[in-house]
């Protein structure tokens, strides 16, 4: 069966630092990256900045889609390049 996120936050092109839900656990149910025109990247972060969860890319013109859910345990925060954006599905802070 298909999840279904409750909520989803956008990140625009060329966000910096963004975060989601600070200092609030949350569950990541998917991040899709889409590119704007060439390859670029998305960084995940945990909330405080320092800790990489993980890159994503996306091909020039194209779209990622990263559905593997994980734990935020204090929120996230989200880079991304000039060239792409992103939408983080998540579940409200508990």
């Amino acid at each position: 069966m298909a999840r279904i996120a409750p909520k989803y936050t956008h990140v625009a092109v060329n966000g910096s630092a963004v975060s989601i839900q600070s200092g609030d656990s949350m569950t990541v149910l998917g991040i899709i990256v889409e590119s704007a025109g060439t390859q670029g990247t998305v960084l995940v972060h945990q909330s405080d900045g320092t800790t990489l969860i993980m890159p994503l890319s996306a091909v020039a013109g194209g779209t990622t889609v990263m559905n593997i859910p994980f734990l935020a345990h204090t929120g996230l925060t989200i880079t991304t390049d000039a060239n792409v954006r992103c939408t983080v599905l998540h579940t409200p802070a508990s």
